[in-house]
């Protein structure tokens, strides 16, 4: 996996379809639960439907045929509610194990080489400051030493610092103005939300198509 690979949706979503590939084997078995729940739901909607139209039927017929259109149709959302809420937790699962992924790809020297110090060139030119703050997770901040900071701030032509405070986050930066006034997130949290619309969208489309 390339640094710019990583940060593209083509690069998510490769993987994301490993872990789908990983998981499709029990999609079938959630959504045929999920369906069977539906289908006794509505099936016990009906009977107690029938039963209420069974009892009105000399004395308020129209009033009881609209009581069990009422039950059924509300037994039939309370169906496809559960079946979409069982899809959701599908989903919240690959992107759960995405994330765990992420956490094994960033102790790796191609982060650290090469999308790391990506990451950093992308935020430090969208700032536009002649000298920007680096805020890393701890684990980025033991790695990225003087030199490599040196290193850096040739290549791209800006002064580099690093702030003494860890951020919480699996990888990337934020990158900061002297003064704080501007920051840009670049962390694979921040990466990963502001993808997520077309992921989901694609990720539906890879479980569900044959389900």
């Amino acid at each position: 996996m390339s640094s710019q690979e990583l940060i593209s949706l083509e690069g998510l979503s490769a993987i994301v379809e490993e872990i789908v590939n990983d998981v499709k084997s029990s999609i079938s078995k959630v959504l045929n639960e999920a369906e069977q729940r539906g289908l006794q739901t509505l099936n016990d909607a009906k009977e107690r439907a029938k039963n209420i139209f069974e009892e009105h039927l000399n004395t308020a017929k129209l009033k009881a045929e609209t009581e069990k259109r009422k039950i059924i149709s509300s037994a039939e959302v309370e169906a496809r509610i559960g079946i979409l809420q069982a899809r959701d937790e599908i989903i919240k699962r690959v992107f759960n194990e995405a994330l765990i992924k992420l956490k094994e790809y960033v102790k790796t020297d191609e982060y650290y080489d090469k999308c790391l110090p990506r990451l950093i060139s992308e935020g430090a030119k969208y700032i536009k400051c002649e000298k920007v703050i680096l805020h890393l997770n701890k684990n980025d901040m033991k790695k990225f030493n003087e030199q490599l900071l040196r290193k850096l701030s040739s290549d791209i032509g800006i002064d580099i610092t690093l702030s003494n405070k860890p951020i919480a986050c699996v990888g990337g930066v934020i990158v900061e103005s002297p003064d704080g006034k501007l920051s840009y997130d670049n962390t694979f949290e921040k990466i990963l939300r502001e993808l997520e619309p077309k992921l989901r969208v694609k990720l539906a489309d890879m479980l569900f198509k044959e389900v």
